[in-house]
């Protein structure tokens, strides 16, 4: 399939083009149509992926947005499964693409999607470019079905939300970001990494790694109640949201040269009723440093 910035000009020239993956191959939606995404729960949700293309004839910076689903640049002959591990670990690496720019975009760049909530997995490859800047773009799509995800009910209060996810903070991805924050969201599904440029006051982020490019000691701060762990024996939720309620209230900062692999931190979130277990997996404290963690997390118990 190709994305043409003659075919948007003879189209008025839309802000947005937008691509749907369909059954029968990728179809490229008229401007009348509209978006072909719809709100999540709503009638008339197919659960499709949708790739959105602003074309140079409305853009200067023309960019391809991919959906709000994981996505990994991927290298090799990527298979199905190997499609969909590579957009997971994506998310906990900070590596996930939400937007490409159609000028960094080169003949060969391959892209994984895993689109759970219609069971699909998407690999997207360039084998075209046309234009100073990019005029036309020529994709091969691959799209694997496979089951739907089952959305059961939310977990219950003291029930686990996932266990052992892994999710990496460090130094190379902050320099590749223009210097940026690394910040790590672990009330979620899923532990989920990305890095910004800008200073972390009043950040909801529930850990946020200060690089090397901004201090020469980087550190790790735990927002919310946080409480280091000893030992290695088991800890349940009650304990571990005990642990964190008694222990340093607001923030933890904890230098990377002080983390240890095997440490462990407890951290409570009295808003989102959210109890996690971070465990450090391993520490480089010498340039690049970064950090890899592990976490289990819980919904709240109810207060006794």
């Amino acid at each position: 399939m190709t994305l043409s910035n003659v075919w948007a000009v003879k189209h008025g020239c839309p802000t947005s083009v937008y691509v749907e993956f369909t059954d029968g191959g990728p179809r490229v939606a008229t401007p009348e149509e509209g978006s072909p995404r719809h709100e999540e729960g709503s009638p008339e949700e197919e659960s499709r992926p949708v790739l959105e293309w602003a074309p140079p004839c409305s853009r200067m910076n023309s960019q391809i947005d991919f959906d709000q689903e994981p996505v990994a640049k991927v290298t090799g002959e990527p298979t199905q499964e190997s499609c969909r591990d590579a957009a997971q670990e994506a998310l906990g690496s900070g590596t996930t693409q939400q937007g490409y720019n159609s000028r960094a975009l080169a003949v060969g760049d391959q892209f994984c999607e895993d689109f759970a909530p219609g069971g699909r997995v998407v690999l997207m490859q360039v084998k075209k470019l046309s234009g100073t800047p990019v005029a036309e773009i020529t994709l091969a799509i691959t799209v694997w079905a496979g089951q739907p995800e089952e959305k059961g009910k939310p977990a219950q209060p003291g029930e686990m939300v996932y266990a052992n996810k892994p999710f990496t903070l460090g130094d190379k991805l902050a320099k590749a970001n223009d210097c940026g924050l690394g910040y790590a969201n672990i009330a979620s599904d899923a532990p989920i990494v990305n890095y910004k440029k800008g200073v972390a006051f009043g950040s909801s982020e529930d850990i946020t790694y200060f690089p090397s490019c901004l201090t020469h000691n980087p550190k790790v701060r735990f927002e919310g109640y946080v409480a280091r762990v000893k030992g290695n024996a088991g800890i349940d939720v009650t304990a571990c949201q005990n642990a964190a309620a008694g222990g340093a209230s607001g923030s933890l900062d904890v230098r990377v040269s002080e983390l240890k692999t095997g440490s462990r931190y407890c951290r409570y979130d009295s808003l989102l009723d959210s109890v996690a277990l971070v465990k450090v997996t391993a520490v480089t404290s010498t340039s690049p440093a970064s950090v890899h963690f592990s976490a289990t997390r819980w919904e709240a118990p109810e207060a006794s």
